[in-house]
């Protein structure tokens, strides 16, 4: 993955977990939620991150935000996944193909 797209990828996932917290009301709220401490919260958000991935669905249910926005690394976007697929493997293949003469 290219170093553009990561970026995209973390900044995307950041600002999910950002959202995440304004739901709940405080980092405190979040750091119950997940059996973390405040400061841990904060240091997270503070790290430019999104939400861990083992708390992505414990997150996504308390919330509403998609697993997919809190960490698009490890969740495809499901209304798009077939279409991802296809463009990849476009892209991937290794030459056209050819007729073969009998």
């Amino acid at each position: 993955m290219d170093s553009t797209r990561l970026a995209t990828i973390n900044a995307a996932a950041h600002a999910a977990f950002e959202a995440a917290v304004a739901v709940l009301g405080s980092q405190e709220a979040m750091a119950r939620l997940l059996g973390k401490t405040q400061g841990a919260i904060s240091k997270r958000l503070a790290s430019r991150k999104g939400v861990w991935s083992e708390d992505a669905l414990v997150v996504e249910a308390a919330t509403g935000i998609s697993r997919h926005a809190l960490r698009p690394d490890l969740y495809p976007d499901e209304a798009n996944a077939g279409t991802a697929a296809l463009d990849h493997a476009a892209r991937t293949s290794a030459a056209p193909f050819r007729e073969i003469a009998p």
